[in-house]
């Protein structure tokens, strides 16, 4: 080889190696730089997960490799042979010809000068063939260097604008390092449980306008941030517990988990109260372990509360208008406060409020409640009494009673009390043991030892007293049983005797101020102990209404005939009316009693004067009754009879069956007409509400009502009035006595006020049923006829109601009154009266039920 063509080799070896190497250097550029930049870039403005990170830096690894590879090729010079070849590739030389750079290198070498000769020559040729070649040797492409400068421009503005830290994450994909760094601060001291504290916080990086706080549970919450990067949140109400808060900011700002404890306030953990009940109760002390505890009313209550930690002050604050009451330290246990409770008179609830050493004083733990039950009086009840069974003043009353207590009885008495006297008769009954709680037994009261005359009303209550000595002692009373002393002694009567006083038809009203005083005893007697009555407002106006009666009995001239001793007692029974009325309007209670004693005592008082004066009526052998129509003044008002003689009372002798049945019918055919003369106004109203009533010729109904045989008055055969009474229908439409329709409904209101007193002194029915029943229903139809009787009167409407409601108490009054035949009228057996025999049963626990019950 010439030394020419071996210059040549060595020049195209070396441009070959360099252009070898620049080009995988632009592509291994492009490689690295580009992808990379991108990836960077992306993460510089979103922040990317490390998985994104871990695919760059994955990349760039291969793509480094990748160039470590190429560059290792391109280093490695051609030899000679190759770089020979490559001359003759791009010679004008035809292929295969002898003269070659290869031929040269290849040619074997000869002694022959002719061979040497023409080798030299053919060398010489083909180094200028050679040296005229055109080598295309390797270099980078024009798209591989643009790549090459993108990714370089990229990386340089990234770093511009971001800095190193995007190019560090994607190189670093496994480490955490955020654009923007939180760091949070608590409280400098452990805050208590809803205390307020304050929480804060430094923002380096990048950072953002606000940061979210988040707890384990509840919201996030945000937060404003300076400009400095600090930002701060109150906790006003504090925390109830423990709480881990995590800051969190711009895309990666994530702060170390800040853990928020709380420290402990005293709190009570342990309860010893010391439980001391009223004496009276004959109970011991106990302990009660509970924050919540039930006591007696009046119970004394060491208080004491046992804390977790020592506190430097506690106190009980109550939920009421209670003061709150100081705790003081035990000396031997400072955790252990106790208090004397003052005697609890009511349920309440409190709260423990407790301070800390420095601390301010502050509710701890739950709501506790003392609940405090009053000492229930005595219940008393009589069971069973034959009071209906008495007869003769040789009979004797009996009765079964029960009383309890929930503490224990001191004293269980039965009182009687003629009605009349000041004081009652007291016989206690001896306890089966001391402060038992149930006591039952038996009584028995022989008539005989009663000092009271015929007709005197006698009332019995079972009493039950409790030991209470605080706010006591309770009182529990029976039921009231009322009897009348018979008049007959038990001795054999004549048969042949006359009869009492017949019933009516349907004539004048008869009043009975001395049964409607009875009733009225009754009723409030029943309203003082507490058992089911009238109102306390009914009750006045039928004072007012009776004591109205007694007046006009004493301005009628026929009542002066029986002399002033019975007018004496008229007046001082009217002046006792007046009285008990106002006692019931104004009642209060007394300094032992009840509100209802005064009015009980005044009405006790009349009942006494009229009983006096019906014995005088007896002796004299009439019965006194006020002027049936007298229209003038100081007469009895028209359609009223007065009378003290009780139908149907004691005095005499028991119906039989026959007498009793006339009776019931006579009140049915009344009960009819009444409802046929209601249904005749509610038809008129029906069609004429509204306008004036006028004037009608008025027609007088007749009835023939049928009366029962009565036994003789005072004891004396024959001077008895028996037979059958003969009745006036009430006056029709516009009649004598009423000022038209207003009229009419006053006079039906004023007949079923009558029937119902004619049913009211019938007494039970020989089957048993209580004709009681249906003169409340005839009280009721009477008391909406007088509402409607009004609303006609004024003009004002409601009329047509009351009427139909006049007309379903009536209907009511009917039914019932048939159903003290046991069957109807027609013979069929009414629903009502096929539980006749229970009926006494319903009226015992009807009347054991109290009035609160």
């Amino acid at each position: 080889m010439t030394p020419e063509l071996k210059q040549l080799i060595g020049k195209h070896r070396a441009l070959h190696r360099s252009g070898s190497v620049r080009r995988w250097a632009v592509i291994s550029l492009l490689a690295m730089a580009l992808p990379f930049a991108l990836v960077a870039w992306t993460d510089g403005i979103h922040a990317l997960d490390a998985s994104w990170r871990w695919a760059g830096l994955v990349v760039l690894v291969i793509a480094v490799l990748s160039a470590l590879a190429g560059i290792g090729r391109a280093l490695r010079t051609p030899d000679e042979r190759e770089v020979a070849a490559t001359l003759d590739e791009h010679s004008s030389l035809v292929k295969g010809h002898a003269i070659s750079t290869s031929a040269q290198i290849d040619a074997p070498a000869t002694d022959r000068v002719e061979e040497q000769a023409l080798l030299a020559r053919l060398h010489s040729e083909a180094g200028k063939l050679a040296a005229g070649a055109k080598v295309i040797h390797p270099a980078p492409r024009g798209w591989q260097v643009v790549g090459a400068l993108c990714g370089v421009v990229l990386l340089g503005s990234l770093v511009a604008v971001h800095g190193t830290r995007p190019v560090v994450r994607v190189l670093q994909p496994w480490k955490e390092l955020p654009y923007t760094t939180i760091g949070l601060t608590g409280p400098e001291k452990k805050p208590l449980a809803g205390e307020a504290f304050a929480v804060s916080g430094v923002v380096a990086g990048r950072i953002p306008a606000s940061v979210e706080l988040h707890g384990v549970d509840g919201p996030a919450i945000t937060v404003a941030v300076s400009q400095d990067g600090s930002f701060r949140h109150n906790f006003e109400n504090g925390v109830p517990a423990p709480v881990k808060l995590v800051a969190r900011g711009a895309a990666d700002g994530f702060s170390p988990e800040l853990k928020i404890d709380l420290r402990s306030f005293p709190h009570a953990v342990e309860f010893a109260h010391r439980i001391v009940p009223p004496a009276y109760t004959g109970e011991g002390e106990r302990i009660e372990t509970q924050g919540s505890f039930t006591i007696l009313r009046a119970t004394k209550v060491g208080y004491v509360a046992v804390f977790d930690q020592p506190a430097t002050s506690v106190r009980m604050v109550f939920d009421n208008d209670l003061e709150a009451i100081e705790l003081t330290a035990d000396p031997e246990n400072p955790r252990s406060w106790k208090a004397d409770l003052p005697l609890m008179r009511r349920t309440c609830g409190y709260h423990l409020e407790a301070a800390e050493a420095g601390g301010e004083p502050r509710l701890t733990g739950e709501p506790q409640q003392i609940v405090v039950y009053p000492d229930k009086p005595p219940v008393a009840e009589i069971t069973s009494n034959n009071a209906e069974e008495i007869k003769t003043l040789k009979d004797s009353l009996k009765i079964k009673f029960d009383t309890s207590d929930d503490i224990g009885l001191a004293d269980v008495r039965v009182t009687y009390t003629r009605v009349g006297d000041p004081k009652p008769t007291e016989i206690p009954i001896p306890l089966s043991a001391p402060l038992v709680r149930n006591q039952r037994g038996e009584w028995e009261l022989p008539l005989s030892e009663i000092e009271a005359e015929p007709l005197d009303m006698v009332v019995i209550v079972v009493q039950a007293r409790d030991a209470n000595d605080v706010d006591g002692p309770g009182i529990g009373s029976s039921e009231p049983i009322i009897i009348e002393i018979p008049e007959d002694t038990g001795e054999e009567e004549d048969p042949s005797s006359g009869g009492g006083g017949g019933g009516g038809g349907g004539g004048p009203e008869q009043v009975n101020p001395l049964e409607i005083q009875q009733q009225l005893y009754r009723e409030t007697l029943r309203l003082s102990l507490g058992r089911k009555s009238a109102p306390k407002e009914e009750l006045f106006e039928r004072q007012q209404e009776n004591a109205k009666n007694l007046a006009e009995m004493l301005e009628d001239p026929q009542q002066e005939e029986m002399g002033e001793e019975y007018m004496g007692l008229l007046r001082t029974a009217k002046k006792s009316a007046e009285q008990a009325a106002l006692f019931l309007r104004y009642s209060y209670p007394t300094r032992n009693g009840t509100p209802y004693d005064r009015a009980l005592q005044s009405e006790g008082a009349v009942i006494d004067s009229l009983l006096k004066a019906a014995r005088i009526a007896q002796e004299a052998g009439q019965q006194q009754q006020g002027g049936g129509g007298g229209g003038g003044e100081g007469a009895a008002p028209p359609g009223k009879q007065y009378s003290l003689t009780k139908s149907g009372s004691p005095q005499s002798r028991p119906l039989t069956e026959q007498e009793q049945r006339e009776q019931i019918e006579q009140a049915l055919a009344e009960i009819e007409q009444a409802m046929q003369e209601q249904e005749e106004i509610n038809e008129e109203l029906a069609e004429n509400e509204g306008e004036g009533e006028g004037e009608g010729e008025g027609q007088e109904g007749e009835s023939q009502g049928s009366g029962s045989p009565g036994s003789g008055q005072g004891g004396k055969p024959g001077q008895g009035q028996g037979g059958k009474g003969q009745g006036q229908g009430s006056p029709g439409q516009g009649g004598q006595g009423g000022g038209g329709l207003a009229g009419r409904q006053g006079q039906a209101s004023q007949m079923s006020s009558a029937i119902r007193a004619q049913l009211e002194a019938m007494g039970k029915a020989s089957n048993g049923a209580d004709p009681g029943l249906a003169a409340d229903q005839l009280r009721q139809a009477a008391e909406f006829q007088a509402q409607a009787a009004q609303a006609i009167a004024q003009g004002e409407g409601g009329a047509q109601t009351q009427g139909r409601a006049s007309t379903d108490a009536l209907r009511k009054a009917h039914e019932l009154t048939k159903s003290l035949f046991g069957e109807s009228a027609s013979g069929a057996v009414e629903p009502r009266a096929q539980a006749l025999e229970y009926q006494h049963l319903i009226q015992e626990y009807t009347r054991r039920l109290s009035y609160d019950d």
